[in-house]
């Protein structure tokens, strides 16, 4: 009888804790395929968080079975070996002794059950972001290299609030890029394979500089300036998840990723195509106020007319 009571007190205690095990496995789960914009069926995720969990869960609890029988076996020798010394010790004080270590002992094991449940979750969590930091490499690599393109930016500095607004055309090895300065002075810069041209407006002059491109400038005028820019393979994204934390804001009802590197770093991307459309770096805010992909024209990026500018060639 005394037998199988002890058998029944340790599947009391295997389900209970494999209930514990599963809430928040599948809470971490959630919380991961929500960060992923993944569509939630929250039956399904319990039972795959079962048939997943359920032999890790088995091996750790036979692990800490086992443990747990190893130190009573050990705990009973040490105690006979100690009832020996102390035969005129009452009975009511070894009573006492036992119940005192067996009291220990499962605060230990209720000890080492939390650390590791904890230990899943961060690991969890970690992958989520790794995975989100992938999936940014990626996209940011493919922005990087488009070659037809049109952006509008805004630079606003933190510390003065002063504005300056710049837009680029971008087709082939033709880039026109137009600065509109704190001042209202605008600054249109026009690059080609061979040729750059830039003009200035102040206002009360207008003036030009036309030289030839020997280092082919235009080329390097991307979508995604890529100040993240890391390797894309699961070490570097874990080593990168370790010091990113990853949040979901919320901005005119559309969800984006905060990434958090520091207080002087840190911007938002678009859950939906991973484009940045702000970045706050020192004292300086970047936003991206629209943009178009694949619908740049030649009209779009023919040469500026320099019709009443003073031009130098150089």
């Amino acid at each position: 009888m005394k037998k199988e009571k002890k058998w029944l007190k340790y599947i009391c205690y295997y389900i209970i804790g494999f209930l514990i095990f599963i809430l928040l496995s599948s809470i971490t789960q959630i919380n991961t395929l929500n960060n992923l914009n993944i569509s939630i069926d929250l039956k399904t995720v319990i039972v795959q968080t079962i048939a997943n969990g359920i032999v890790l869960y088995t091996i750790i609890y036979f692990l800490i079975l086992i443990l747990n029988i190893l130190y009573n076996v050990k705990l009973i020798n040490k105690l006979n070996k100690t009832t020996e010394k102390i035969r005129k010790a009452s009975k009511e004080k070894i009573l006492k002794e036992r119940r005192e270590i067996t009291m220990k002992k499962k605060v230990l094991i209720i000890i080492l059950m939390i650390v590791l449940i904890a230990l899943i979750i961060f690991i969890f969590n970690l992958i989520g972001k790794a995975n989100i930091i992938g999936e940014y490499s990626r996209k940011l690599k493919e922005y990087q290299n488009m070659s037809n393109f049109y952006a509008k930016f805004t630079y606003t500095s933190l510390k003065d609030d002063d504005i300056r607004t710049s837009e680029i055309w971008k087709k082939d090895d033709i880039v026109i890029q137009k600065d509109i300065l704190e001042d209202g002075n605008i600054r249109t810069n026009y690059y080609d394979k061979d040729n750059i041209l830039i003009l200035t407006d102040n206002g009360d002059a207008k003036e030009g500089v036309k030289m030839k491109n020997t280092e082919n400038f235009g080329k390097f005028i991307v979508l995604e300036d890529g100040t993240f820019s890391i390797e894309d393979n699961l070490w570097e994204n874990i080593k990168a998840a370790f010091t990113t934390k990853i949040s979901t804001e919320k901005v005119n009802g559309k969800e984006f990723y905060k990434f958090y590197i520091s207080d002087d770093f840190q911007f938002i991307v678009d859950k939906d195509n991973m484009l940045k459309i702000k970045e706050i770096n020192a004292n300086q805010k970047v936003e991206l106020v629209d943009y178009s992909i694949g619908n740049v024209t030649k009209e779009d990026v023919k040469i500026p007319s320099t019709v009443g500018y003073d031009i130098k060639e150089n």
